[in-house]
């Protein structure tokens, strides 16, 4: 939406484009739920507070962005902390996860060259 607002479009409009694209369904719910909230009177910031999806700190980052002016602005920013903070989590659950999962691979390796070479062994002890 923060593209869309700085491109000049209003809030309404934006909620349109969200409604009519076809990609996914969960921003076309999204835009028609909010058109129709924004339609009953409710503030932006109320409205998608309601929509119970986002975070709680968006309602504050829209009401400060409606009162500065520069909601697109603000939006956009607050995405891009989104976008870090996810990504601080991911690499986090990557560097607990890449161990266990080398840690799992190398047993099943080991399980199958002891598998294999084991009989061989014996078979040799016998001669």
């Amino acid at each position: 939406m923060s593209s869309l607002l700085k491109g000049g479009l209003s809030i309404h409009n934006a909620c349109l484009v969200f409604e009519k694209q076809d990609h996914f369904l969960f921003f076309q719910e999204q835009g028609h739920a909010l058109k129709e909230r924004l339609r009953e009177g409710q503030p932006l910031a109320e409205a998608l507070e309601a929509l119970k999806v986002f975070q709680e700190e968006m309602k504050f980052v829209i009401s400060y962005g409606q009162a500065s002016g520069k909601l697109g602005n603000h939006l956009s920013f607050y995405s891009e902390r989104l976008l870090q903070i996810l990504e601080e989590r991911v690499k986090k659950a990557v560097m607990i996860f890449q161990p266990v999962l080398f840690s799992i691979v190398g047993f099943i390796v080991l399980s199958l060259f002891l598998a294999v070479f084991l009989p061989m062994f014996e078979l040799m002890n016998a001669i």
